[in-house]
């Protein structure tokens, strides 16, 4: 059982994998992914155990909603978004704030209803990058881009390439002084994605936007 360690002169937590510095209240590491539990007194990680995918199971991280064996959606965040639970892709309810999935799926689509492009929001080719059990809550096109956010990821397709971050990577989006939107990575190799934001659209990405930082600060819970 390791020790917590802390930064004499900042504060924060050392990971007991990599040795990265760590977000006071973090449950996983994004630099390296290990999971992360702090003793009631502080003093000493406890051991977590993994999920199991329910499709191969394969154990799968808290971090990554999807099977790194299969590559299917293996668990679910709860669809209050303002409560960080993961649980079973069977349960009907979440276990901490009671929330029932189906209806607050329903509640959380009705909402972002105008930020969709379409009635049809899965396209063929858009179908096809995603999990049967995902649910896409913003598609949004830019000049050259699509901006999709699922319940589970954010999926950036740039022509004919799809690119998938998982909220958990995302520091940051806000859109820049032309109006185009940036988003901030993480990890070890951090970086930006730019879209380029058609100017009658900029009202729909700050909402995205919202949404999406929203949905990082409950991943890094």
């Amino acid at each position: 059982m390791n020790t917590v360690e802390r930064c004499p002169t900042c504060g924060s937590i050392k990971c007991p994998s990599c040795g990265a510095p760590l977000k006071e209240g973090i449950t996983s590491c994004p630099y390296c992914g290990v999971e992360l539990r702090i003793s009631e007194d502080g003093t000493h990680f406890v051991k977590v155990e993994r999920l199991v995918c329910p499709h191969c199971g394969a154990k799968v991280s808290r971090i990554d909603p999807f099977c790194p064996s299969c590559k299917r959606k293996a668990w679910q965040y709860c669809a209050n978004l303002d409560c960080a639970e993961k649980f079973d892709l069977e349960a009907k309810m979440c276990p901490v704030c009671g929330t029932e999935v189906e209806s607050g799926i329903n509640k959380l689509l009705d909402s972002l209803e105008g930020l969709r492009e379409s009635p049809s929001v899965k396209s063929e080719d858009i179908e096809a990058q995603l999990d049967s059990q995902e649910k896409v809550l913003v598609l949004l096109n830019a000049v050259e881009d699509t901006f999709i956010i699922t319940d589970s990821r954010l999926v950036h397709r740039s022509g004919k390439h799809y690119f998938t971050y998982h909220f958990s990577e995302i520091e940051n989006a806000t859109l820049d002084k032309f109006g185009n939107l940036i988003v901030s990575l993480g990890g070890e190799k951090p970086q930006e994605i730019m879209i380029i934001c058609p100017e009658k659209k900029q009202k729909q990405f700050q909402q995205a936007i919202d949404l999406l930082l929203k949905l990082s600060r409950r991943a890094k819970v």
